[in-house]
C-alpha cells in the first residue's frame, strides 16, 4: 500500500523544474522605481542574502529554516528566521507541490521585509556586513578572512622613520637579574623612537634556571653621525651572522633598530633614569653608556683567525663558530695542554658528525673537501661547551634538553673566533 503524499521522502526541490514549467500559483512583485522583480524563483536567494547580512556574534552564519506541513490535501510551508531578524516567520500559501510551497513562504517573508523597509528597492538588505569585533585578536585563531581588513604585522612605532637616515637615536639598556653562566656585558637596544618602560619578563636558561630580563630606557637621545651608524650597523649584522647564522643587507634606511655593547657600573635595575640634566653622574650623556672600544673592535674585525703565534690565553672565554655549519657553535673554556689534535674524541663528548679524532670532530667539511684540506697538527686543543639548538627561551626546557651532553674538545684553526665573544652569552641566554 503506497504511503500518503505528506510522508514521501523527497527533497524540497525534487519537483522544482516541473513547477517552473507548470507555473501554478506563481506570483511576482516589481518595484516601479527600479524595475527590480521578485519571483518565486528568486525569493529563496533574496531571503538567504538578507539572513546572511544580519548582525551576529561569532563566526557562525545563520540561515532561514523551513518547516513543511500537509493540510487539506495541500502543502503549507513556514519559514523561520533567526532571533536577530526583525521579522521572525512567515507562512506561504497552500500548494500542491512542496517546492512551490517553500518558495511561497520565502516570497511572503520577502514581501513583509520590503513592507517594513528592511529590504531596499533592489530587494537587497539594508544591513551591511560588519567586521567581527576584536578582529585583530581573532586573526590569531582564524586566518580565513584576512582579506576583509588590513592586517597589522608590526607596531607602527617601528615604521615611523624607516626609509630615512635618523638624526637621533634612543637607548634601552637590557640585562638579566641573576646573570648568566658566563661573563657578559649588558646590551643596548638602539631605536629610532624612544621605547616605553617595558615590564620585566622571565627567560628559562639551558640549565633550567630562571632569570628575569630587565630594561631601562634612556630619556636623552644620542646624536646619530655617519660614523656611529656605520659602527652600529656593522655590529648588529655581525651579531646576526655569528649568533643566529643570518645574513642581511647592509642598508641603514631599512634598519628599525640596532644593537650595541653597553657598559654600566652595576646592575641595570639600579641604573638611574637619564634626563640629560644631571651633570653629577658620568651618565649625563647616553653616549657614556656605549662601550665604544668594543664596538670599534667588532667594526674593524670580521673575525679572529688562529695562528701559531696566538697565545693560549686568547683562546679562553671565546665564541667559536663553524665556518661551514652555522649550527655548530661553541663557548671555549680554555686550552687543554694534555690533548693533541689527532687524539681520539673523548667519551661523553657532545654528538658530532665526524668522530675519527679531535681535529676530525672540529671540521664539518664533506669527504672530498676534507681530503684536500690541510691543517696544522701542532695547534692546541680547546676545551669547549657546544651550544644547544634551543630558541624558545620563554618556555621551560624539556627534560631531554637538560640531559644533552654539551662538553667537547675542538681545534681552533677550522673555526671562526667571533669578535662578539663577550656579548654572545647575553644574546644566546646561556
Amino acid at each position: 500500500m503506497p504511503l500518503p503524499s505528506d510522508r514521501l521522502l523527497q527533497g524540497n526541490d525534487a519537483d522544482f523544474d516541473d513547477a517552473l514549467i507548470e507555473g501554478k500559483g506563481s506570483r511576482s512583485c516589481t518595484i516601479a522605481s527600479t524595475g527590480a522583480k521578485l519571483t518565486y524563483g528568486s525569493s529563496l536567494a533574496v531571503l538567504a542574502h538578507f539572513v546572511a547580512a544580519l548582525p551576529r556574534e561569532g563566526e557562525t552564519a545563520s540561515e532561514p529554516s523551513y518547516a513543511m506541513s500537509f493540510d487539506g490535501g495541500k502543502f503549507v510551508c513556514e519559514v523561520m528566521l533567526p532571533e536577530n531578524s526583525p521579522i521572525r516567520s512567515a507562512i506561504g500559501r497552500p500548494s500542491s507541490r512542496k517546492s512551490i510551497a517553500k518558495r511561497s513562504a520565502a516570497f511572503e517573508a520577502c514581501c513583509l521585509l520590503m513592507k517594513s523597509k528592511y529590504l531596499d528597492n533592489h530587494w537587497l538588505p539594508i544591513y551591511t556586513k560588519k567586521l567581527p569585533a576584536m578582529r585583530n585578536a581573532l586573526l590569531a585563531l582564524n586566518c580565513k578572512k584576512t582579506n576583509q581588513y588590513e592586517m597589522r604585522v608590526k607596531p607602527t612605532l617601528w615604521g615611523r622613520t624607516r626609509g630615512s637616515i635618523p638624526k637621533e637615536l634612543f637607548l634601552t639598556i637590557l640585562d638579566f637579574t641573576n646573570g648568566l653562566e658566563r661573563p657578559h656585558q649588558p646590551l643596548a637596544l638602539i631605536t629610532r623612537s624612544a621605547l616605553p618602560q617595558l615590564p620585566a619578563f622571565p627567560l628559562f636558561l639551558n640549565s633550567g634556571e630562571t632569570t628575569m630580563v630587565i630594561s631601562k630606557p634612556v630619556t636623552a637621545s644620542l646624536s646619530a653621525t655617519d660614523e656611529i651608524l656605520d659602527h652600529l650597523t656593522a655590529f648588529t649584522l655581525r651579531v646576526y651572522k655569528d649568533i643566529f647564522n643570518k645574513t642581511y643587507e647592509q642598508d641603514i634606511l631599512k634598519f628599525d633598530y640596532w644593537l650595541a655593547p653597553a657598559t654600566t657600573p652595576g646592575p641595570v635595575a639600579d641604573l638611574m633614569e637619564i634626563d640629560g640634566s644631571d651633570t653629577s653622574t658620568q651618565y649625563s650623556s647616553p653616549s657614556n653608556l656605549i662601550d665604544w672600544e668594543a664596538l670599534r673592535t667588532v667594526f674593524l674585525n670580521d673575525e679572529f683567525k688562529w695562528t701559531p703565534a696566538m697565545p693560549h690565553s686568547f683562546l679562553a672565554d671565546k665564541f667559536f663558530v663553524d665556518k661551514w655549519d652555522g649550527g655548530n657553535r661553541f663557548f671555549s673554556i680554555g686550552v687543554d695542554p694534555s690533548r693533541k689534535p689527532l687524539d681520539p674524541v673523548p667519551q661523553n663528548t657532545a654528538k658530532g658528525r665526524f668522530n675519527k679524532n679531535i681535529l676530525d670532530y672540529s671540521v664539518s667539511l664533506y669527504k672530498k673537501a676534507r681530503a684536500e684540506a690541510q691543517w696544522n697538527l701542532e695547534q692546541p686543543v680547546v676545551e669547549a661547551e657546544k651550544i644547544l639548538h634551543r630558541r624558545n627561551m620563554l618556555a621551560e626546557p624539556q627534560a631531554k634538553e637538560l640531559t644533552l651532553r654539551t662538553k667537547c674538545y675542538v681545534c681552533p684553526e677550522p673555526l671562526r673566533i667571533s669578535a662578539v665573544s663577550v656579548f654572545a652569552p647575553m644574546l644566546i641566554c646561556h
